[in-house]
């Protein structure tokens, strides 16, 4: 009996004395829980949304409440026809005005390009007639030009030469004759200022000709040369203006048809946008004023509307939810997404009706606004309704045989938090090891790598 209270005494004499600033480290069974926030909603929800193209302003007639039960085909609400039929006549005559004006612009086109055509072949035959009368030119009328000054300056020449034996004849025949009479003078003379007079232009011609030779037929060659290469360039010229002329009209068909392409998809669109005038439920459900978003519930717009309320297209009204199955949408932190896995297993507490088991359905591969979210199926959706938050437990078995330790024995290098790193105490020492972890659970952090079972390591 002595030893029983000795050994007691012992016992509780080392706990009050033992050190809690270090653990030893037990591999054994390691569960991961945590808890994701989220929603109840059906399976299947319509967004009752004015999905219209064209900005009009939609007049309601009636909308059901919230709350209200429907039958797949009923109508949930309903708008005035007037502004949408007023506008539909106004596009119908807008795009026979677009029709016109693409008939008129295709007319106008087919024939500006006649013109062009005729006024290409023109410039074309132009060009040709000048590049040969320039060879011509170059081949025969320079020559001949040239011969024809030369022998003008010869019969020039040779009319001098003819005037002046004629006189020297005369002369000749009145000396011989002695004969002196006035009227044979009178035939000397003449024929003397005949002489006198082509002699001056005989010197007149001479020049003629040499200017003819040195300057008028070189520049009759150049500017027959310079006329073939302004035909080249202004055909040249030609072409690219046909071409910014071709391009042009053909601009402003193509605006022609775009317009009128335009006028006929917003009519096409307008007329289309009449089944918004009855929207109808996809659906037996209930209609639900609001719409889910990020994850949660919305209510935007309260829980009813007023006859002649106006709205703009893309407008959501509320929700129709089918009543047939329900599912849990939770929001998933990143550090929590390694986790959430399809042998995990998911419970959810619902108020008044007990725990209910879900089963992952997805998770999303990318965040939005943050985090991951993951659908739910129930198992068991009687009693559910839409819109209830909650929170989805996850419970997920790690292993039998897992090394864990508490979060707060593992640390970071201060110049490195990348390094990751427990204080192991051995025979008194403390020394750093460091580690790799995983999953961190009910204030324990799983340790991957870098630490054996049976390690002490301090904890504060």
């Amino acid at each position: 009996m002595r030893s029983i209270i000795f050994l007691l005494a012992v016992s509780i004499y080392s706990g009050l004395f033992a050190d809690d600033s270090t653990v030893t480290v037990k591999a054994d069974k390691f569960t991961y829980k945590t808890d994701l926030p989220g929603i109840i909603t059906g399976s299947k929800v319509q967004d009752v949304k004015i999905d219209a193209k064209q900005g009009l302003n939609w007049v309601l007639k009636s909308a059901l409440k919230h709350g209200a039960s429907v039958k797949k085909g009923d109508v949930v609400a309903s708008f005035e026809a007037e502004e949408l039929e007023e506008e539909i006549n106004n596009r119908k005559r807008n795009l026979d005005s677009q029709k016109a004006n693409l008939m008129k612009a295709r007319k106008l086109f087919e024939i500006n390009m006649k013109k062009m055509e005729l006024e290409r072949k023109k410039s074309m035959l132009n060009t040709e007639a000048a590049v040969k009368k320039s060879l011509i030119y170059k081949e025969k009328g320079h020559e001949l030009e040239k011969i024809n000054f030369e022998q003008d300056l010869v019969d020039a020449r040779n009319s001098l030469e003819y005037q002046k034996e004629e006189l020297d004849q005369l002369k000749k025949m009145y000396d011989e004759d002695k004969i002196t009479e006035e009227t044979e003078e009178i035939v000397l003379k003449r024929q003397l200022n005949r002489v006198e007079s082509l002699s001056k232009r005989m010197k007149s011609r001479e020049l003629a000709v040499e200017e003819a030779l040195n300057i008028k037929l070189p520049a009759n060659l150049f500017n027959a040369d310079y006329s073939k290469q302004i035909a080249l360039l202004e055909d040249e010229k030609n072409k690219i203006e046909w071409e910014v002329f071709a391009v042009v009209e053909k601009n402003k068909l193509e605006a022609a048809e775009l317009a009128f392409k335009k006028a006929q998809e917003s009519f096409e669109e307008l007329k289309k946008d009449k089944e918004f005038l009855s929207i109808k439920s996809d659906y037996d459900g209930v209609v639900y004023y609001g719409k889910l978003s990020n994850g949660k519930w919305v209510n935007q717009v309260g829980t009813e509307y007023s006859e002649g309320q106006k709205f703009l297209k893309g407008t959501s009204l509320f929700s129709v939810v089918a009543s047939e199955s329900f599912e849990f949408i939770a929001r998933v932190e990143f550090s929590q997404v390694a986790n959430i896995v399809k042998d995990a297993g998911y419970f959810i507490e619902v108020s008044g009706l007990g725990a209910r088991k879900l089963t992952l359905s997805s998770i999303a591969t990318v965040p939005n606004n943050g985090v991951f979210e993951a659908v739910f199926k129930f198992e068991d959706s009687n009693g559910l309704f839409h819109g209830i938050g909650g929170k989805a437990n996850v419970i997920r078995q790690l292993g039998e045989k897992v090394i864990s330790v508490p979060n707060s024995a593992v640390k970071s290098e201060d110049d490195d938090p990348t390094k990751v790193y427990v204080e192991v105490v051995k025979e008194g020492q403390v020394s750093k090891q460091y580690v790799s972890t995983g999953a961190e659970s009910n204030g324990k952090a799983v340790i991957l790598s870098g630490l054996e079972e049976g390690s002490t390591v301090k904890i504060k």
